[in-house]
């Protein structure tokens, strides 16, 4: 099985997001202004005017986490239309090949096949108090024991990757590991 991935494409779905998120905080810093800056309505006491500095100081506060967070998207979708080129992915009785366009956003790697056990299960990392299976992901796990996941920033629905594993043989196993349990993408 082999994944085509343009850099292009995925670039631009950032920039998107990024513009989305931009929309989002616009409408929040307009919300909060026009109706929290000059005060609030608190019951049994009435209309309560907030204390400038708390108002400048929670807009600054605001901003600069809104630009922060718009910046990383649309700094990360014009890096990728930069690049150019495409992720390619293969999935085969060798292992999994993993070409990225840019090794700053994704890092290429290869993993042979006699090194996976078998497909496992992890907690996500923001779910660690919760308990329903949509709180795990699946993750590949080696016969060393040790855990890799993929960082995916090319949008690639893994579930095919992990389809694929299971045709060739790999089993799945909902081992539901704790998210302490480490995985290393590096290692490779």
């Amino acid at each position: 099985m082999k994944i085509e991935k343009s850099a292009k494409e995925v670039g631009q779905f950032k920039i998107f997001i990024g513009i989305l998120l931009a929309l989002m905080f616009l409408f929040f810093h307009w919300v909060f202004i026009n109706f929290f800056a000059d005060g609030h309505f608190v019951p049994g006491r009435g209309w309560v005017r907030s204390p400038d500095w708390l108002t400048t100081t929670f807009i600054c506060i605001y901003s600069l986490i809104a630009v922060v967070v718009v910046a990383f998207f649309v700094s990360q979708g014009i890096g990728l239309i930069r690049t150019g080129g495409q992720w390619e992915i293969t999935v085969d009785g060798s292992g999994i090949n993993w070409l990225s366009p840019s090794q700053k956003i994704d890092a290429s790697f290869f993993l042979p096949f006699d090194e996976i056990d078998y497909i496992g299960t992890k907690q996500r990392f923001e779910s660690h108090r919760r308990g329903s299976d949509r709180d795990f992901i699946k993750v590949i796990v080696k016969k060393d024991g040790s855990l890799f996941d993929f960082t995916n920033e090319c949008c690639v629905d893994l579930e095919l990757i992990y389809n694929e594993l299971e045709a060739l043989g790999i089993p799945y196993r909902d081992s539901k590991l704790p998210y302490e349990y480490s995985s290393n993408q590096s290692e490779l």
